[in-house]
């Protein structure tokens, strides 16, 4: 590495909190930074010297294979989507955001291994300052929040995207930690703190998806250690969910089957019911080849999003004038009453990627994704290291939580977190088993 090469590997890494607080172009920042400082390069000798012949032959066990195939089937889907000028522009967006994380990840791969070491290094330090301005901000006041916006403590939203990043970073901070910490009682020490400060945060912090996807990540990461088959199983389980998720929201889970129940539920969580129902009606409707390229944004109409509130939540009120109480019929329930607001159930995207790419690329679509989730499942399990393998498919199923309740699949940020920590994983994956501090 170079000079610049080690000052802007430090900027990346301790400018976490800012790009948290810049929301998605932070994230997308970050990525096109490491682009600059480690892909740039790699473009002209990739094809100078013929780097891509080591991808060939294309097979359906490589995930080029299928990475290759759905990017044309979504290409080609943009002909029938709602507006065929502006979704060139957003595959063209969505493309060079792929393209920036290949020629990042290949070039940060090439690294030779003191390079490597200083940058999991450089990671381990500003990653540090990262958790601990984390939960001084959301346990000592919010002295950010209310310097950057009007709130009179921590500021929920603000942070929304720098929760995710916490999260899914502390897989790869997990697995560089016994790197560094070679000694035995540093290692527990530091371990145990990470474990207690980490759960302070995402007690507090927001999106509960986090807290969510932290669980599943423990949980799974057990797993997969204890016995290796259980990342191939959890994958065909989420393989199927995929297959049959708008069967599974039409007919068994939805607001009528859990209607005694949906008082339970946060609000969030009732209208994602709702409109995973009414957009898997609308996939049954056009199964094989899906609306189109980003055709989410574009359903509207629909019926009013509706709040199953109990007794208790309705007489601590008050509800907006905007809010009508329907008070005839099935309802109110004994639990209390629904609730229907003035905007439709549909938004900007599903929260829910397997229904996203059903509706807008059908049954072919799913297909290739399911090709693509194989390709990819295969290639963990054939991870050598037992740690390093569990760590991968714990960062696996945690990004499927994300994708599946919380974001849509073409927010350029996400695409971006997701490459920034793959490439992080596949740098501590390849270290040494000790190299101190």
């Amino acid at each position: 590495m170079n000079i610049v090469q080690k000052c802007g590997t430090y900027l990346l890494f301790f400018s976490l909190p800012a790009i948290a607080a810049l929301k998605g172009k932070g994230t997308v920042g970050l990525l096109i930074l490491a682009f600059l400082l480690f892909g740039l390069l790699e473009v002209p000798r990739f094809f100078k010297e013929k780097e891509w012949k080591k991808m060939l032959p294309l097979t359906p066990q490589k995930i080029y294979f299928w990475l290759g195939a759905l990017g044309i089937w979504m290409f080609a889907s943009i002909f029938w989507s709602q507006d065929i000028f502006l979704e060139l522009g957003h595959f063209a967006k969505f493309l060079a955001l792929i393209i920036l994380s290949f020629f990042t990840y290949f070039g940060i791969k090439k690294l030779p291994s003191k390079d490597k070491i200083f940058f999991s290094k450089a990671f381990f330090y500003g990653f540090t300052f990262y958790i601990l301005f984390y939960a001084i901000e959301i346990y000592g006041g919010g002295l950010a929040s209310k310097a950057l916006t009007n709130s009179n403590g921590y500021n929920r939203d603000l942070f929304l995207r720098g929760v995710i990043i916490l999260t899914l970073f502390l897989v790869p901070f997990s697995l560089l930690l016994p790197r560094l910490l070679t000694n035995k009682k540093a290692l527990w020490t530091g371990g145990s703190l990470l474990f207690l400060v980490s759960t302070a945060i995402l007690l507090r912090a927001h999106p509960s998806a986090a807290a969510l996807a932290a669980i599943v990540g423990i949980v799974s990461f057990s797993l997969v250690y204890w016995k290796k088959s259980f990342g191939p199983l959890i994958g065909v389980f989420i393989g199927a969910l995929t297959l049959f998720s708008p069967v599974i929201f039409v007919y068994f889970i939805n607001e009528q089957t859990l209607l005694n129940y949906m008082h339970y539920l946060g609000t969030s969580a009732q209208h994602r019911l709702q409109l995973w129902h009414d957009l898997s009606l609308k996939i049954l409707n056009s199964p094989f080849l899906g609306y189109g390229f980003n055709f989410s944004p574009y359903v509207t109409g629909g019926r009013f999003r509706a709040a199953y509130y109990s007794k208790k939540t309705l007489l601590n009120g008050p509800l907006s004038a905007a809010h009508s109480v329907i008070e005839d019929g099935i309802v109110p329930q004994s639990w209390g009453s629904i609730v229907y607001y003035g905007d439709s159930v549909f938004g900007r995207h599903p929260h829910n990627g397997f229904i996203q790419v059903w509706l807008e690329f059908g049954l072919v679509g799913v297909m290739l994704l399911l090709g693509l989730g194989y390709a990819f499942v295969r290639l963990l399990s054939q991870i050598q290291n037992r740690e390093a393998r569990s760590a991968s498919f714990a960062l696996f199923f945690m990004y499927v939580v994300f994708w599946s309740i919380s974001f849509g699949i073409w927010q350029n940020w996400m695409i971006a977190m997701v490459a920034l920590t793959i490439i992080l994983f596949k740098v501590i994956k390849d270290l040494p088993k000790k190299i101190g501090r």
